[in-house]
């Protein structure tokens, strides 16, 4: 998986604490785009894996 999987995932955690001693809903908001952005590279990626694959990498 790339790395910007991982970052996108986890920016959405810093964010929305970052938005809620801020003030403002937009941090939270982009922090959840990018966290169903990450989501959404790891689901296309698990369903074109074969099974047997997908079960190799844990």
């Amino acid at each position: 998986m790339p790395k910007f999987v991982g970052i996108a995932i986890l920016a959405w955690f810093v964010l929305h604490i970052v938005g809620l001693v801020v003030g403002s809903e937009w941090l939270e908001a982009a922090g959840g785009a990018l966290e169903v952005a990450g989501l959404s590279v790891i689901a296309s990626r698990a369903l074109r894996m074969p099974l047997a694959q997908w079960r190799a990498q844990g």
